[in-house]
């Protein structure tokens, strides 16, 4: 399960009544590659150690939206990242909107990326 920030509760109220903090729809990737101990799980004040990629094809990315069921509150975001280096190692993500609020965060099994491998992110998401 994904934990929702506090932060993230806020932004789905704003969004939800019509607020300016902007979509959310950017998926980054924390670096857990070696001489780091960055990638903490998360909690919900988003208190946790977190040092976001940026570079080697891992740096933040806009995810595609997706409307699962109109009718039902589920949609997805979905952003696939491509290795331009050697070693990088990622198991954690967060959701967050274009002025770098996180929305939420979730861990994964830990991958080593080399040059050219790709990871796929899919958050999905339900409202309720």
């Amino acid at each position: 399960h994904n934990l929702l920030y506090n932060a993230g509760k806020n932004m789905t109220r704003d969004l939800l009544g019509g607020g300016t903090g902007g979509t959310i729809r950017n998926i980054t990737l924390c670096n857990a590659s070696s001489g780091t101990t960055s990638c903490a799980a998360p909690v919900a004040d988003a208190s946790e150690s977190f040092t976001e990629y940026n570079g080697c094809g891992l740096t933040s990315a806009a995810g595609t939206y997706n409307t699962i069921n109109a009718n039902d509150g589920n949609w997805s975001i979905v952003a696939t990242f491509t290795s331009s280096c050697d070693n990088r190692v990622t198991n954690v993500t967060r959701l967050k909107n274009a002025t770098g609020t996180v929305f939420a965060g979730n861990t994964f099994t830990s991958v080593t990326l080399q040059t050219n491998d790709q990871l796929t992110v899919n958050w999905t998401i339900s409202v309720i």
